[in-house]
């Protein structure tokens, strides 16, 4: 939650989540039932939020996220192909055995399952918008840097260095 405020630092970003955090201005609430009137916001992202959300609300989440949207919406995170799944089970794998953790994040995926990009891009054209889709990491790459961050995270005398590692991965990332 609030990643993105790092990035944006002078631009108002609301925040909603169904879980309360420290962030200031976070709104409590359901992405299936955005308690803002119709374009509330130039532009309504969602970040690893879609694989989360079952599958019989999918839908209503993102016809509400246009709805609140006066100009875009960004709906970024794993859709289902093989070679996510494959990814994703190498990294629980990891976690298991490395680190005797079981992720809460990923048992969502597996256990809602993840996206379609076709029917997700198909609901944004029928709601008139015009969809572009672009790929946004490299699968091999967010593989290797996940176990690395969960790794440091993990070890609470690794974390100090974990943050550091983060702000140089997100930093560099646009270069490369």
């Amino acid at each position: 939650t609030a990643l993105l405020r790092g990035f944006l630092p002078d631009d108002r970003i609301t925040l909603v989540d169904v879980e309360a955090s420290s962030e200031s201005g976070l709104v409590l609430g359901d992405g299936s039932a955005l308690p803002f009137k119709e374009g509330a916001f130039d532009v309504v992202c969602a970040f690893d939020t879609l694989e989360h959300i079952p599958k019989k609300f999918r839908g209503r989440f993102v016809r509400e996220c246009r709805r609140v949207a006066r100009k875009w919406v960004v709906l970024a995170g794993p859709y289902h192909t093989a070679r996510v799944a494959q990814a994703e089970q190498l990294l629980k794998r990891f976690l298991k055995d490395k680190l005797a953790v079981r992720h809460r994040y990923l048992e969502e995926h597996r256990g809602i399952g993840l996206p379609s990009r076709k029917e997700t891009e198909g609901l944004l054209r029928e709601l008139g918008g015009e969809v572009r889709s672009l790929g946004h990491a490299n699968l091999e790459r967010w593989l290797a840097l996940m176990m690395l961050s969960m790794y440091l995270d993990h070890d609470p005398a690794l974390r100090k260095l974990a943050a550091s590692v983060h702000r140089f991965y997100n930093k560099n990332l646009y270069a490369s």
